[in-house]
């Protein structure tokens, strides 16, 4: 169910850069790293080895994985909604 919810959200963030156009398109592509989160937090979160420079010792939670990918999927939507109820037009990379 997570699955197709995050599916749909970020085919709702596609459509919606479509629909405004300015290049936004192109910034879609950071839906990957929260899908991935999403789709397979516990594969992300069984991962050691190196990001980076940064070894990583340790594995994480798998619903961790999956609550970070949740926000950084929704965090557009809140920040162009918290703007527009704050001053009532939407976020200048927005229009």
């Amino acid at each position: 169910m997570g699955r197709i919810l995050s599916l749909i959200i970020a085919a709702g963030y596609v459509a919606a850069a479509v629909a405004i156009g300015n290049g936004l398109v192109f910034r879609t592509v950071f839906l990957v790293f929260p899908l991935a989160f999403i789709w397979f937090s516990e594969e992300v979160g069984g991962y050691s080895g190196f990001v980076g420079l940064h070894p990583v010792t340790s594995s994480s939670p798998g619903c961790l994985i999956a609550v970070v990918g949740w926000l950084l999927l929704l965090a557009p939507a809140v920040i162009v909604a918290v703007s527009y109820l704050h001053s009532g037009s939407l976020p200048s990379w927005c229009s």
